[in-house]
């Protein structure tokens, strides 16, 4: 068991959206418990209302701590992504601003590319 610091008390407040501290009548910090505080007063508490409540505390504990490492998983794949996508990104910038750059070598390069051809229609006699 430990008890909350004043910071933490405000963003426990915020989260369970508690009005203001004057009415609620807390003088002193609050105490809480941790995963292993649970499990401890488990063992001590016999009644069958406390032993429930104890076993729903350790399961959200645990899930948590589930929720907690799927999260760094997340995170991980995420900035992963972001690398490979910034790469991918900035490549195609690079080819962009060269294109810009040189307008007049697209347009030579497309007339050097085209066939010459016959004219067609009528012809002239000289």
């Amino acid at each position: 068991m430990f008890q909350l610091s004043s910071v933490e008390l405000k963003n426990w407040k915020s989260q369970i959206v508690i009005s203001n501290r004057e009415k609620m009548g807390i003088r002193k910090l609050p105490y809480a418990f941790t995963e292993h505080g649970i499990t401890m007063l488990s063992a001590v508490l016999r009644s069958d209302t406390a032993i429930k409540v104890s076993i729903a505390i350790v399961d959200a504990f645990i899930l948590l701590k589930q929720y907690h490492n799927n999260f760094e998983l997340l995170q991980q794949r995420i900035n992963e992504l972001e690398a490979k996508f910034n790469r991918k990104i900035e490549n195609i910038n690079e080819v962009i601003d060269f294109l810009l750059a040189q307008p007049d070598l697209l347009a030579s390069q497309k007339e050097a590319e085209k066939p010459a051809r016959a004219q067609i229609g009528f012809k002239k006699d000289k």
